[in-house]
C-alpha cells in the first residue's frame, strides 16, 4: 500500500497532519478485506480504495467522539412545557360525554 500525508479537520476547525493515507486496489481489498479493517481499527490509518487507478471508498477509522449520542435521553433538560389547566381532572360525566362524542364521529 503506497502511503501519503494528510490533513485532519476537526469541528473547532483546527487542523494537524494525522496517519499516512493507504491507497489499496479494490481487488487486493476484496481479497485482504478483514485484515486491512483490521490496521484500520488498530492504527487509526486511512484506507484508500481505488478501481483502475481512481479511487473511489475513502475507508476511516471510528473515532468515539465522533459518536453519535445517545438518543434515549438526549432531550433531556431540554424539554419543558407550562401547566394549563386544560389538564385538570375530570369528572366520571365529562369523560363520558368526551367518550360518547368520538364514538359519534367514528360513527360518520
Amino acid at each position: 500500500m503506497a502511503s501519503e500525508p494528510v490533513l485532519q479537520t476537526f469541528a473547532s476547525g483546527a487542523t494537524k497532519a494525522s496517519n499516512p493515507v493507504h491507497t489499496v486496489a479494490a481487488a487486493d481489498f476484496k481479497a485482504r478485506c478483514l485484515k486491512i479493517l483490521d490496521e484500520v481499527r488498530s492504527s487509526g490509518t486511512y484506507v484508500i480504495i481505488t478501481k483502475h487507478g481512481h479511487p473511489v471508498a475513502k475507508l476511516v477509522p471510528v473515532d468515539a467522539t465522533e459518536r453519535r449520542p445517545k438518543f434515549i435521553g438526549a432531550c433531556k433538560g431540554e424539554i419543558s412545557y407550562a401547566p394549563d389547566e386544560t389538564f385538570a381532572d375530570s369528572t366520571t360525566a365529562e369523560m363520558d360525554a368526551w367518550e360518547w362524542s368520538l364514538d359519534e364521529q367514528q360513527s360518520r
